[in-house]
């Protein structure tokens, strides 16, 4: 009779721990999935999918597994059917900038290391221009 009581006590503490485990990795899934919803507000096609998902998460409830799964499910086939463009017109324009900078600064050098070089080597016309 005593084998069968410490039984039920480690049962019972197993299934604690196991509630215990499960909460608190509900608990982990719940901010994930708020800071990706944060993360999506820079993607406006997306972040409305990812709000729906939000509205459905409640850590003292049960998870409403078949519902989370479909809006998963809608939310990754919009993710994949998108071409969400991550790099601003602002960027772009700077790296536009940048570039333009760049060759005009190896033109210059080009032309010291050419002005340079002209008295201690002799070059010819193709290497000149």
């Amino acid at each position: 009779m005593e084998e069968l009581e410490k039984e039920i006590r480690d049962l019972k503490r197993e299934l604690f721990d196991l509630e215990k485990t499960f909460y608190h990795e509900k608990e982990v899934l719940i901010g994930l999935i708020n800071t990706l919803a944060v993360a999506a507000a820079r993607f406006p096609g997306i972040s409305q999918e990812l709000e729906a998902i939000k509205d459905k998460l409640d850590p003292s409830q049960e998870l409403p597994v078949e519902e989370l799964e479909s809006q998963l499910g809608a939310l990754k086939t919009k993710v994949l059917a998108t071409d969400v463009d991550t790099i601003a017109s602002e960027d772009l324009e700077r790296v536009k900038g940048l570039k333009e900078t760049v060759v005009a600064a190896c033109r210059m050098l080009r032309r010291v290391i050419i002005s340079v070089t002209e008295d201690l080597y002799p070059l010819d016309k193709l290497l000149i221009e």
